[in-house]
């Protein structure tokens, strides 16, 4: 809740550049593979693994506001 909601409100607010959290809940996640589904659309385990490494790097970002709406945008990943 931390990280994603009271966070990127309070980076919306004008003239807040940046809100550092600190302690919390270490963040993890589980993924859960199915082989069978795997071996289906002939994607190998490696290239699962891959995908999770490059979507956990530490990118810049920022909260953009839009129309009433707020978008997180990151740089890309190559």
């Amino acid at each position: 809740m931390q990280d994603w909601n009271i966070k990127l409100a309070l980076e919306s607010v004008q003239g807040v550049s940046q809100v550092a959290s600190v302690g919390g809940f270490v963040k993890q996640y589980q993924v859960n593979i199915d082989p069978n589904r795997l071996a289906a659309y002939n994607i190998p385990i490696m290239k699962v693994a891959e995908a999770v490494r490059a979507s956990n790097k530490d990118v810049e970002g920022r909260v953009v506001e839009f129309s009433g709406a707020e978008y997180m945008v990151r740089e890309g990943v190559t």
